[in-house]
């Protein structure tokens, strides 16, 4: 995915987000359930946006000077599991409010990340 072709997923993203709180807001019957699906839409979005960014360099498509992903799971201290995604020393992503690694690494996956390597933190 080309710069271009990411900005405009970019824009179609943040109109999708922008629309959540008008959802959120309507009176209608279904507005819960039309909330809901917008979230997945969004979530589906980033999802696929985050693949074409990320995905080719985890292909080799990229240069082989930039360093590979690293998810970093760590316990937080309300006892909730959660993880960073590093590419070298810089996070370019995470997620938080786990109930343990395996559903810290399941979350990634499901958004199109595949990490170089996973690493688990003792607290």
């Amino acid at each position: 995915m080309d710069r271009n072709e990411a900005k405009a997923r970019i824009a179609d993203l943040c109109e999708r987000v922008a629309e959540l709180e008008e959802i959120l807001d309507s009176s209608a019957h279904n507005s819960k359930l039309a909330f809901l699906e917008a979230c997945l839409d969004a979530q589906d979005m980033l999802g696929r946006l985050m693949q074409g960014v990320i995905g080719p360099a985890l292909q080799g498509e990229d240069s082989d000077d930039e360093p590979g992903l690293l998810l970093q799971i760590y316990q937080e201290p309300s006892g909730q599991w959660a993880g960073r995604l590093l590419s070298g020393t810089e996070e370019v992503g995470g997620c938080t409010a786990r109930e343990s690694p395996e559903a810290v690494a399941e979350a990634a996956r499901e958004s199109g990340i595949i990490p170089d390597r996973v690493e688990i933190l003792e607290g």
